[in-house]
């Protein structure tokens, strides 16, 4: 007979033909059953704690999986935040791999293109010229010509005009117009006689109004150079050509301007070609 309830596993009274706990009837069995732990002790038991086990072991994989996967999450999005700070990347194992020089991620770092020298080469400026710039007053003509000073002058134009008028009446021979162009004053200095007698032979040129001054008795004083050609028995000293300097002084208001007597001890300059 067995030695425990095969029913519930209760231990048997000597030569009880039943179970005092759930009144099964024990069988016969082998001597050597008697020293073995009933089947709800023993194979049934064994099974259950395996699983248990397992499934702790299984519990506690995932979790530490978990951790691990967030940890190496974490570490890879401060070693990308560190790489875009610094100018590298990460592959996908995680290991830090040197930027790209072109990156097209809006994020990687920026490349600047090295500078041409087209680009290194500091600008040059030219002056700008002035579109319109001040025209210095042109008068005169083949005969007669004035510097730009004088010809800043109110009277210029009316001078050039005189003095064209006075000097080609000399050189065409021309007393009344000659004697125009003078003050009553100026007209007594020099008669028709002798305005044939002293510029019969004579040719002026290079007549330059040097400049035009205000004198202290209201007239206006022009400074004029010349060169005048002529025999020798007609020029001073002998001179066939012979520079001139002298001042003309101006009486009137332009355009009406006449050339007056000079003041008392004046003196024109010459000096030979």
């Amino acid at each position: 007979m067995s030695v425990y309830c095969t029913a519930c596993g209760t231990r048997r009274t000597e030569s009880a033909k039943y179970c005092t706990h759930c009144e099964a009837g024990f069988e016969e069995a082998h001597p050597t059953r008697a020293t073995e732990a009933p089947t709800s002790y023993g194979q049934g038991w064994y099974v259950s704690a395996t699983v248990v086990l397992a499934v702790v072991v299984t519990l506690a994989i995932i979790g530490l999986n978990a951790l691990i996967v967030h940890s190496v999450n974490g570490k890879l999005e401060d070693s990308a935040a560190h790489s875009r700070i610094f100018g590298s990347k990460l592959d996908s194992n995680g290991y830090i791999v040197p930027a790209e020089s072109n990156p097209t991620s809006e994020e990687g770092p920026t490349w600047t293109p090295s500078p041409t020298e087209e680009e290194t080469t500091e600008p040059t400026f030219e002056p700008t010229l002035d579109p319109t710039p001040t025209q210095e007053p042109t008068l005169g003509n083949d005969l007669v010509s004035i510097t730009p000073e004088a010809a800043r002058d109110p009277a210029a134009s009316a001078v050039v005009e005189l003095l064209t008028t006075y000097y080609r009446a000399i050189n065409e021979h021309d007393y009344p117009t000659y004697e125009a162009q003078q003050t009553r004053a100026a007209q007594a200095l020099l008669t028709r006689s002798d305005f044939a007698t002293g510029f019969r032979s004579t040719v002026n040129s290079e007549v330059v109004v040097q400049a035009l001054t205000p004198t202290a008795d209201g007239r206006l004083l022009a400074s004029v150079t010349f060169t005048s050609s002529q025999d020798a028995a007609d020029g001073p000293k002998g001179q066939t050509c012979t520079h001139w300097a002298v001042g003309k002084f101006l009486k009137g208001r332009s355009p009406t301007l006449l050339i007056d007597k000079a003041p008392k001890g004046y003196k024109a300059t010459f000096d030979p070609c």
